[in-house]
């Protein structure tokens, strides 16, 4: 198998997160009257967000139209932008020196998210990512009919980036929607990273193709692939 892409998500995976997704799911709850523990969030992550909100209001119970649940989207999207216009967001370690690596063997990446368009790009400009340097292809939960675990995100980077075979792209999260989503599309290899809301443990079960601590490791999966 020759790799010619790498698709990667975002946050948890390229990008610290320190527990603000889960924090804003919270928020945005705590504010229509519903207070969520920590781990209700977890089964969560990685998906579409207006469908993770749908999916705790009906474990909750909660009959909410469609209304109901954009006005909670609404209250997340401005918990999730506040947060991140506040803090200093950093890559998790290994991941400037991997997307370089990528780089100088011309080899296509690009990204993949749960967060809609307006969201995903507050996390860019923050980090200072944008399309003269790695963010050369990126496509948000909003811009397809259907976020993680449908393929439809992998599908159009591969079209913003001239990949016409799937079987030679890896697909890198850290979730078990992540993990779905690459298998789901046809991705060559999978791979799991420890660093945001999964430990090894829970990973394995998802079964990926490899599961990494840190994002320099793909760099030796990859050139077994050469």
């Amino acid at each position: 198998m020759k790799v010619n892409a790498v698709f990667f998500d975002i946050a948890g995976t390229t990008v610290t997160d320190d527990g603000f997704v889960k924090l804003a799911f919270i928020n945005a709850f705590k504010a229509f009257g519903i207070a969520l523990k920590d781990e209700e969030t977890d089964s969560v992550m990685g998906f579409k967000k207006i469908e993770a909100i749908k999916i705790i209001a009906d474990e909750h119970g909660l009959s909410w139209n469609n209304q109901k649940l954009l006005e909670v989207h609404d209250r997340f999207a401005t918990e999730m932008k506040a947060v991140y216009a506040s803090v200093a967001l950093q890559p998790l370690p290994g991941v400037i020196e991997t997307f370089k690596w990528l780089q100088q063997r011309g080899i296509a990446f690009g990204f993949n998210t749960g967060f809609t368009r307006e969201i995903t790009d507050v996390v860019l400009a923050k980090l200072g990512w944008n399309q003269d340097n790695y963010a050369k292809a990126v496509v948000s939960s909003d811009e397809v009919i259907a976020g993680r675990p449908a393929p439809y995100m992998i599908q159009k980077l591969m079209d913003k980036l001239g990949i016409a075979n799937v079987a030679t792209c890896i697909k890198v999260g850290d979730t078990e929607v992540d993990v779905m989503e690459g298998k789901n599309a046809g991705c060559g290899k999978v791979v799991s990273v420890t660093t945001g809301t999964y430990s090894r443990a829970d990973l394995e079960q998802f079964k990926p193709d490899f599961i990494i601590d840190h994002m320099q490791e793909l760099v030796a999966i990859i050139e077994q692939y050469k």
